[in-house]
């Protein structure tokens, strides 16, 4: 089956989709270190995160509670 165009995978990775850890720079840092690219650092709502891309383009999430 063809997907659409513009349209992107999400995964969910770990046992729990929306759990933060508790030192995000450093799994920022070693996600970038296997190959990510940085797309964006966020803070609302109580959650920090940042948005990277993996060599693929697909996007994924780091987050840490404010």
């Amino acid at each position: 089956v063809k997907k659409p165009p513009n349209r992107r995978d999400s995964a969910e990775i770990g046992d729990h989709p929306r759990r933060a850890t508790p030192d995000r720079q450093a799994e920022v840092d070693r996600a970038i270190a296997l190959g990510a690219e940085h797309r964006g650092d966020f803070d609302e709502y109580g959650i920090v995160w940042t948005t990277l891309a993996d060599p693929e383009g697909n996007l994924f999430d780091i987050a840490a509670d404010a």
